[in-house]
C-alpha cells in the first residue's frame, strides 16, 4: 500500500516535470516504507492488535480487536485517499498516459477496498458477508500478479520513452535512458 503511495509520487512528479527524489532519498523513503510496514505486521506479537482464524481458510489481523482496526483505519483511510488523490491530479495533467494512470487507480482500488468497511464491521461488532475475506485475499494477493506487469513493465516501459523524449532530472542532474541516474 505504502509503495503504491511512493510510484504515485514519483509519477505524478513525472507528469509534472519536477525534479526526482536522489537515490539517497529514495532508499531512505524505501526503508522507511519497509520499517513501517514490519512494525505494523509485529504489532500483534507486541500486544498490540491480534491475528485470528479468518473462517475462510487463512488467518489475517482480527477486525473485531480494536487496536487492530484502529491502526487499520490510521493507515489505510490517509494513504487511499492520498493516492486517488494523486492518480487524479496525474491524470488531469495529461502528460503520463491515461489508461495506465487509471490502471494504476484500479488495481490499488482493487486491493485495498475491502480494509476500510471490514475494519468499520469490526468495529462495530458486525458480521462479514459470507465469502467477504476470501474476496480480500484473493484481490489483494493478485497484486502479486498485477504489480509486475502494471509497474515492472507498462510503468517503466512508459517512463523510459518518455524520458527519451524529455529528460527527467534526477538528484539535480539530467538523464536520459542510455545515461543512468546516479
Amino acid at each position: 500500500m505504502l509503495s503504491t503511495l511512493v510510484l504515485a509520487l514519483l509519477t505524478l512528479r513525472i507528469a509534472r516535470s519536477q525534479r526526482m527524489p536522489s537515490t539517497s532519498q529514495m532508499l531512505v523513503i524505501s526503508g522507511a516504507v519497509f520499517a513501517l510496514s514490519l512494525l505494523v505486521s509485529v504489532l500483534p506479537f507486541m500486544g498490540a492488535g491480534n491475528y485470528s482464524y479468518s473462517g475462510e481458510g487463512f488467518c489475517y489481523i482480527d477486525w473485531y480487536d480494536n487496536t487492530s482496526s484502529a491502526i487499520m483505519l490510521t493507515i489505510v483511510i490517509p494513504t487511499f485517499l492520498a493516492v486517488i488523490s494523486i492518480d487524479v491530479a496525474a491524470l488531469a495533467n495529461g502528460w503520463w498516459p491515461r489508461l495506465l494512470i487509471v490502471c494504476m487507480a484500479l488495481a490499488f482500488v482493487s486491493a485495498w477496498c475491502l480494509w476500510i468497511p471490514a475494519a468499520f464491521i469490526g468495529l462495530s461488532g458486525g458480521t462479514f458477508p459470507d465469502g467477504y475475506m476470501i474476496t480480500g485475499a484473493v484481490l489483494g494477493h493478485a497484486q502479486a500478479l498485477i504489480n509486475p506487469l502494471l509497474y515492472g513493465i507498462w510503468w517503466r516501459k512508459t517512463l523510459l520513452k518518455k524520458s527519451a523524449r524529455q529528460a527527467v532530472t534526477a538528484g539535480g542532474k539530467d538523464f536520459t535512458p542510455e545515461q543512468p541516474a546516479p
